[in-house]
């Protein structure tokens, strides 16, 4: 290859090509001043305007899998944090965590004073609890599908996202993560902190 045109192909005979020339980046013009053009990132592509987090019900699922499902089972208070601090106020995982930590610790107590007491109002207890996590769960889904655009309907349940939101609020919290998982690239590595990822993934995708 690389032979120059109108010579005998000579057997064995290779020619070199000449180095390839960096080409220049020049200033572009605009409102007066000398523009740099921007260079292009690469972007995790998506289907616009729709959910992106797989199997409401796969919360085993990556990304996330069997860790994402233990950490929402055994402390949901700690992903509901970090939802809610990515994708509804940066800045909102402590308060947020300390507030459903402190309300499942007072929820305990009070229904193991009562059950020694020889009452029961553990389905009560448990209402208002669900109900406070209802509180976070619709600010966390209003904002990604405002933020994304999606047409929302019931993913689970009866077809109203309220109704998905309260009785089906462990699954959906994995299901939420999956989809900011799959939109941002990132993998879920960690529970405890604000942000899931150990890569850094701190940064609030808008």
């Amino acid at each position: 290859y690389g032979q120059p045109q109108g010579q005998p192909q000579q057997p064995g005979t290779y020619y070199a090509q000449p180095p390839p020339v960096a080409s220049k980046v020049m200033p572009m013009p605009m409102n007066g001043q000398m523009m740099m053009p921007q260079m292009m990132m690469p972007q995790v592509v998506r289907a616009p305007g729709q959910w992106n987090g797989g199997q409401p019900c796969g919360c085993c699922d990556p990304p996330g899998g069997c860790q994402l499902c233990c950490a929402t089972w055994w402390c949901p208070c700690a992903p509901v944090a970090q939802l809610h601090d990515r994708v509804v106020r940066p800045g909102s995982h402590g308060e947020v965590f300390a507030v459903l930590c402190i309300a499942t610790v007072f929820k305990t107590v009070v229904s193991l004073l009562l059950t020694a007491a020889g009452v029961n109002i553990d389905g009560l207890l448990n209402m208002l609890l669900a109900f406070l996590y209802l509180l976070y769960m619709n600010q966390i889904r209003e904002a990604i599908v405002k933020r994304d655009g999606i047409a929302d309907r019931g993913l689970i349940c009866c077809g109203d996202p309220c109704c998905d939101n309260y009785w089906c609020w462990p699954c959906l919290t994995c299901f939420f993560i999956r989809h900011e998982l799959n939109r941002s690239g990132e993998t879920y590595d960690d529970c405890c902190g604000p942000s899931w990822s150990r890569g850094g993934g701190r940064a609030h995708v808008v």
